[in-house]
């Protein structure tokens, strides 16, 4: 019975893991991007929502741990932990189905130009066509033989 609750628990963070670990990237790209995303009201809450979920497992999860290393606590009170949890990560994954129900849309806003955005003008000349290869006389390859 501990050692299938164990085996549970930690397979149940490894897929909280994955999940944080999703959001985390999402809240990375929404802070570099500036103004150019935004979050709808209801991602936000949906967001709000599972991590709310995602604290409640955790703090289930650490009384889960304490009642298995406690000699006091009864099978019944870690039977109904383990269940708590349980409950919570079905909670937890049906929370992230619905913040993966919205689409990410990123605004391309063309911005006015400032003095510092100038074009660069073409400087270019011919004079890499100067450049010779080495002959094969040089014991090296021939580059137009080689390109035939």
């Amino acid at each position: 019975m501990v050692i299938s609750t164990i085996t549970n628990a930690f397979t149940q963070l490894q897929e909280i893991v994955a999940i944080v670990a999703r959001y985390a990237v999402m809240e990375n790209l929404y802070h570099q991007s500036g103004s150019a995303l935004s979050l709808k009201s209801q991602y936000r809450s949906s967001l709000l929502y599972l991590c709310s979920t995602i604290l409640e497992y955790f703090s289930v999860s650490l009384t889960l741990g304490r009642a298995i290393k406690d000699d006091d606590s009864t099978a019944k009170e870690r039977q109904r932990l383990g269940d708590g949890c349980e409950q919570l990560i079905l909670s937890i994954r049906e929370k992230d189905q619905a913040c993966q129900r919205f689409q990410v849309i990123v605004e391309a806003r063309e911005e006015a130009k400032s003095e510092s955005d100038t074009e660069i003008e073409d400087v270019s000349d011919d004079s890499w066509e100067e450049i010779l290869a080495p002959s094969s006389e040089d014991g090296l390859i021939d580059l137009d033989a080689a390109l035939i």
